[in-house]
């Protein structure tokens, strides 16, 4: 899918109609990655979020209840994507903003992003372990950083082998500026340069602080 000609419900849509196909996807995800959507939903949404969002999920083709998932446990990487729009449908009025937010509020309650933070001793010593912690997280795929240029003040994070959906593009946009704040970032700036939705044979963002 080329995602520059696709609108972002157009994007949420394509996840709902294509939920096996996305499920069928090689690779898993850390089910800690979804106690991290629960704490956003319940923030915005209270306990009656979460409920609202487990039965559009199933309207929407497989029942999510992030309340019984299991955070030691590793999921189809799929099924990431497929709750992002299980979000979006759910709640009137969210969309790219929303989950653009979720990224950035994930790292704050992840339980691996806690424990790793606490052993980095600067900035640039987050990015450099940043292949590491992706590592926690999926089964599938590579995290590098292709470049740091501590003179322009400038990174460029550079994601391998990974062609899920274009949902973890946006969110990794909040994602990746949150974590560069929490390791000691200053006025961080986070822009995607390269995609594989869009005809590149990887993702790229370009990290900017100050």
């Amino acid at each position: 899918m080329n995602i520059e000609k696709k609108s972002f419900q157009e994007i949420v849509d394509y996840t709902e109609n294509n939920l096996g196909k996305l499920l069928s996807k090689e690779g898993r995800i850390n089910g800690e990655v979804f106690h991290t959507q629960l704490e956003y939903i319940k923030k915005k949404k209270e306990e009656k979020g979460l409920e609202d969002f487990r039965e559009k999920s199933i309207e929407m083709g497989r029942e999510i209840d992030l309340r019984n998932m299991d955070f030691k446990k590793w999921y189809p990487v799929g099924l990431r994507a497929f709750s992002f729009a299980v979000m979006i449908k759910t709640f009137e009025g969210w969309g790219r903003e929303e989950l653009m937010e979720c990224g950035y509020q994930a790292p704050k309650t992840s339980f691996i992003l806690k424990l790793a933070l606490r052993y980095f001793i600067s900035f640039e010593d987050v990015l450099k372990k940043a292949p590491q912690l992706w590592r926690k997280h999926y089964d599938i795929g590579s995290l590098s950083v292709f470049k740091i240029d501590s003179e322009k003040k400038e990174a460029i994070i550079r994601i391998e082998n990974f062609d899920i959906s274009p949902l973890f593009c946006i969110f990794y946009l909040g994602y990746f500026q949150r974590v560069c704040e929490l390791g000691g970032g200053n006025n961080i700036s986070v822009e995607k340069i390269r995609c594989v939705h869009e005809g590149d044979s990887f993702h790229e963002y370009l990290v900017r602080w100050n």
